[in-house]
């Protein structure tokens, strides 16, 4: 019989707890800005005439925009890194859909920016924000169920229940 939760799932695993990790700071410093008003503290490059943060607003604004690069680079790795260790393929849709939702959602929030937060912008932003957040949760609990093993490999193991697949 084949081991539930292979190397590629444990590691796949981690990752996405990591990037969960990241998202929710984001989410809480976005959020965190939003509420305090500190959302145009800076330009959508910079503050003020330097790249460097100079007081607290900036600093914020600057962690949620550090933390959004962070997580944005990360999906993209992982997206990667999942197809060319040859992941479960409905992993690498997941982790598809996901890096195509952080790429509009880097859009929409220079987007934002540009049109001085203004509420549909803002509102759209963070919707997208909470849907990235939806598919990389949903990618982990999916996660927890299955082995990652490639579809051309090993016999696919299947969840409980009486569905067919989750593909």
């Amino acid at each position: 019989m084949v081991n539930r939760f292979t190397e590629k799932t444990k590691t796949a695993t981690i990752h996405l707890n990591i990037l969960l990790i990241l998202l929710t700071c984001t989410l809480a410093f976005g959020a965190y800005i939003k509420h305090e008003s500190f959302g145009m503290a800076c330009g959508w490059l910079g503050c003020r005439q330097t790249f460097f943060p100079s007081s607290t607003p900036e600093l914020l604004q600057t962690l949620h925009r550090g933390l959004a690069g962070i997580s944005a680079a990360y999906i993209l790795f992982l997206t990667y890194w999942s197809f060319s260790k040859n992941w479960a393929r409905s992993l690498q849709k997941r982790l598809l859909l996901g890096t195509l939702t952080v790429l509009l959602q880097l859009v929409i929030g220079a987007a934002v920016i540009e049109n001085s937060i203004a509420i549909p912008w803002a509102v759209l932003h963070l919707a997208i924000g909470t849907a990235l957040f939806a598919i990389v949760s949903e990618a982990r609990i999916y996660l927890g169920g299955r082995a990652v093993v490639p579809v051309s490999g090993l016999k696919e193991i299947r969840p409980q229940g009486d569905r067919k697949s989750f593909d």
